[in-house]
């Protein structure tokens, strides 16, 4: 199967967590991969979650730059909780 993260504007795909389907959810069995599309067997069930960031000139495409970026990191904070 083909898995393909489509990033909002001012925001890139950072990794995908692919987690061991023995320990679904466990960060100590847990890869990542930067390839976008990302290429996965499916032998058995995968957990599998895409992480995003803001992307580093967020600020010279945005006219609110200091506005933008710290929604930027707000959003990254809350992503970071939901893990």
């Amino acid at each position: 199967m083909t898995l393909t993260a489509e990033p909002e504007d001012g925001t890139l795909l950072r990794h995908w967590r692919i987690y061991d389907p023995n320990y679904p959810g466990d960060g100590n069995y847990v890869q990542t991969d930067t390839n976008n599309p990302l290429v996965v067997m499916l032998d058995t069930d995968w957990e599998i979650h895409a992480s995003f960031q803001c992307a580093p000139n967020v600020h010279q495409s945005l006219p609110l730059s200091a506005i933008a970026i710290g929604l930027c990191g707000l959003v990254a904070r809350r992503m970071r909780r939901r893990r």
